[in-house]
């Protein structure tokens, strides 16, 4: 591994908002989805820079399903990963390539901010009031005492119960700031 890499893990490490979900590195304090994919040459080709283009193509694709893989289990829209882009390229001198794809979920303002005390991290939550359920867009978390006249959120399982309109808040984006999480 690159000494980019093993200082993103160690940091990582420390941080409870950031997990491993089908083998990319999901933050939810950011709402962002990296993975990290190589391929090696193919030394049938005579030289490490004819094989390279192919190497970094087999690792993008690598890289790009294990975004796939995460969105599918974090229930994010698979078009997310449209939006993916390569953060970094680290072509070796043997003419294979590691690739860093990253992909950030939330897109635009959050339309609400929520304080729960504890809670698990779900990028695309579900808010119940009552009987009433709706989805949000994306949720971002923060670690932290909420602004004051910040609505309450509780944990229930995977849903949060609040005391809000959650008809008008499906599909839309929220931070959430967690006391403790799950």
């Amino acid at each position: 591994m690159s000494p980019a890499v093993l200082l993103a893990t160690a940091l990582a490490a420390g941080n409870p908002l950031v997990r491993t979900v089908a083998g990319a590195e999901v933050d939810f304090g950011t709402g962002t989805i990296t993975a990290r994919a190589g391929a090696a040459a193919d030394y049938r080709l005579p030289s490490p820079d004819v094989a390279r283009p192919g190497a970094e193509r087999r690792a993008r694709a690598a890289a790009l399903a294990r975004l796939r893989a995460a969105l599918a289990e974090l229930k994010v829209p698979a078009e997310v990963a449209s939006r993916a882009k390569a953060t970094a390229v680290d072509y070796q001198s043997n003419g294979g390539v590691l690739v860093t794809m990253a992909v950030t979920v939330p897109e635009g303002q959050p339309s609400v901010t929520l304080s729960a005390p504890a809670s698990s991290l779900v990028l695309a939550p579900v808010l119940v009031r009552g009987t009433e359920e709706a989805v949000l867009g994306w949720a971002i978390y923060r670690l932290g005492v909420a602004p004051s006249g910040t609505p309450a959120a509780r944990r229930d399982g995977d849903r949060l119960k609040v005391e809000i309109d959650v008809q008008k808040l499906a599909g839309a984006g929220a931070v959430i700031y967690v006391g403790k999480v799950r």
